[in-house]
């Protein structure tokens, strides 16, 4: 299903994003702990402002993410949408694919949050399209991912792609993905990887 991470063009040198999110790992991430880096990832974009006069940049884009990625903590779907559309535009406009691979990652994880929030509400058929959406923006972030060497991030949409299955009752795929996350694992570490796991689902 997917190309051997042996054979990824491993990028060793993790971006702001990928260690931003590191740290928020490093500890569990309680409501308050997601508050306080809600904070300061808006003090980090009011000082690019006031620094460049803008927030139109790379590391504001990273920011973007990451305040995306934070709101999905709080289940705050709208704002998460918001915040993604501002650094997928900036991305795409730019080729900066490590930004789209990430913008695929939260955009899938913002899509099965949703689906299964109406999952009460809706048919199941429509249900199922809407986790299929979330499936098909995990699936193209992993595409990045491999051909790019996007470690991490590689493993963190599997994770994610894994929780879309077990939502489906695909116990064997979603066990195949855990496999593929363990294994990978093994192999970005004996590849010299120490960056650490960097799991934002």
């Amino acid at each position: 299903m997917h190309r051997s991470i042996d054979n990824m063009p491993l990028n060793p040198n993790p971006s702001p994003f990928t260690v931003c999110v590191r740290i928020l790992r490093n500890e569990p991430c309680t409501a308050g702990r997601n508050r306080d880096a809600i904070t300061s990832t808006r003090q980090n974009l009011e000082g690019l402002k006031h620094v460049l006069g803008t927030e139109d940049g790379r590391s504001a884009a990273y920011c973007w993410l990451l305040m995306a990625h934070l709101m999905l903590n709080q289940a705050n779907t709208a704002a998460a949408t918001d915040l993604l559309a501002r650094a997928h535009e900036w991305a795409i406009m730019r080729d900066a694919r490590e930004l789209v691979c990430a913008w695929y990652l939260i955009k899938g994880r913002v899509l099965l949050v949703e689906a299964m929030r109406e999952g009460d509400v809706l048919p199941v058929p429509d249900i199922h399209t809407r986790v299929q959406e979330a499936a098909n923006c995990v699936r193209e972030g992993l595409k990045i991912a491999t051909d790019c060497g996007y470690g991490i991030l590689y493993l963190d949409l599997m994770l994610v792609l894994g929780r879309i299955h077990l939502y489906l009752q695909q116990a064997e795929k979603a066990k195949t993905c855990a496999l593929v996350v363990l294994t990978a694992s093994a192999c970005l570490r004996h590849k010299g990887f120490t960056g650490g796991g960097c799991c934002i689902s």
